[in-house]
């Protein structure tokens, strides 16, 4: 069985619980960083948590019931020079040092390796940061973004201790986000939600003062449990995708490199006046994924493939190049993947193809594919628009006949 069928068990999360666990692990630049880890289950998403300025990891003790009644897993984060994390930097961030400030987006980075590294799923994960919180977020976000599926900011700064999240935003990568803020706050921080706008983001006031950040907490009816619930709506439900597989020999004209062949998956939705497609198959050893455009498109395409994420830009304007150019994220080892342009029955393709066998672990990664204009006025087409595909590798049909697939799962309505 090839490594792209992915278990079942990954639909759903189990919610037997596991006590607190401490977790501690060293970043990058050398810094020890303490972590609290509420467990659901290793197959569960996890809500990375980052709290204020000179607060630690318990301040999110209100919340951390509510996620794990959601099925989420939570690691608190005490950030360098807080808490139990890099107590040596405490004096400078009590002077407000802006470079210890800067850094640290590595202690989120090194978080995501603890939990790889401890068998963890690090395909779902979302951040969830308060005050100074928000801004490493931020700043994580426009460096790293592949394994994050969403944010939540709970009083978020424009330029907060040296921390520059306005001009973070304009790498900020389009993921679902939800914006609070306090009555009082809100003219400060309307200039964060307007950078971070876009078809995704819901940015909402609460009423009152004495609110910011994680103050919110038992003192907001019910913002618990709406950010449980914002959460939990971005990682569910999962859709199978059934990838048509084709041995040696197989596929007739037209398959090879065009993807040609009737029975490649196709998935199409229409924006407008233009049409964009998902293409996926598999030939052999060769995975391929296919981003396809009938009409006008300029701006990103993106791949997510559980960390890792590739991308291209695509004008549909321009004549199409051969090699297309990519840009991969966290495939350090990997055998690049290849890309090549072309039209095919008056649409403009794309077509990435990657080794299977190297690319792909067992059990298999969940994809998403995002076609996000130049223009932030357009909105993204994405498939699925919520959650990610599994896939599940199937042998082709007979010449002549389509291929099985079980009757719980039709691909084609569930985008």
């Amino acid at each position: 069985m090839l490594p792209l069928l992915l278990s079942a068990a990954l639909l759903q999360s189990s919610l037997s619980t596991h006590p607190p666990r401490r977790l501690e692990f060293e970043t990058e630049d050398g810094m020890r960083i303490a972590g609290l880890l509420h467990a659901v289950s290793k197959n569960a998403p996890t809500v990375l948590l980052l709290p204020m300025y000179l607060h630690t990891k318990e301040s999110f003790a209100p919340l951390v019931p509510e996620l794990r009644g959601f099925g989420l897993n939570s690691l608190a984060l005490d950030l360098r020079g807080h808490g139990e994390s890099a107590p040596d930097l405490a004096r400078r961030v009590r002077e407000r040092d802006a470079s210890v400030f800067r850094a640290m987006h590595l202690d989120v980075e090194a978080a995501v390796a603890a939990l790889e590294r401890r068998g963890f799923d690090t395909t779902r994960l979302a951040l969830l940061g308060a005050s100074v919180g928000c801004s490493v977020s931020v700043a994580t976000l426009a460096r790293k973004p592949a394994p994050f599926r969403a944010a939540v900011l709970m009083t978020p700064g424009a330029r907060y201790l040296g921390v520059d999240t306005l001009a973070d935003a304009k790498h900020w990568p389009g993921i679902p986000l939800l914006i609070l803020s306090s009555e009082e706050e809100a003219p400060r921080v309307r200039k964060v939600a307007e950078a971070l706008a876009g078809p995704r983001t819901t940015y909402r006031v609460v009423p009152g003062s004495g609110r910011h950040g994680t103050r919110m907490f038992g003192k907001v009816p019910g913002i618990e449990k709406e950010i449980a619930r914002f959460l939990h709506g971005c990682f569910f439900p999962e859709t199978r995708l059934l990838v048509p597989r084709y041995r040696a020999g197989e596929g007739g004209r037209g398959l090879g490199d065009s993807g040609g062949s009737r029975r490649t998956l196709r998935l199409r939705r229409a924006a407008g006046r233009t049409t964009f497609t998902l293409i996926t198959y598999l030939k052999e050893k060769t995975f391929v994924l296919g981003a396809g455009v009938e009409g006008v498109f300029r701006g990103e395409v993106r791949w997510t493939l559980g960390i890792r994420s590739i991308r291209f830009r695509l004008d549909t304007s321009a004549p199409p190049s051969n090699p297309h150019s990519l840009e991969v994220d966290r495939a350090e080892g990997l055998p690049p993947p290849r890309a090549s342009e072309d039209s095919f029955r008056g649409a403009r393709r794309v077509l990435v193809k990657l080794d299977a066998g190297a690319w792909f672990d067992s059990p298999g990664p969940a994809v998403s594919l995002e076609f996000l204009p130049a223009s932030k006025k357009r909105p993204g087409i994405r498939f699925p628009a919520k959650g990610r595909y599994l896939l599940e590798a199937i042998d082709r049909a007979p010449s002549g006949g389509t291929a099985s697939r079980p009757s719980s799962s039709r691909p084609s309505r569930r985008r």
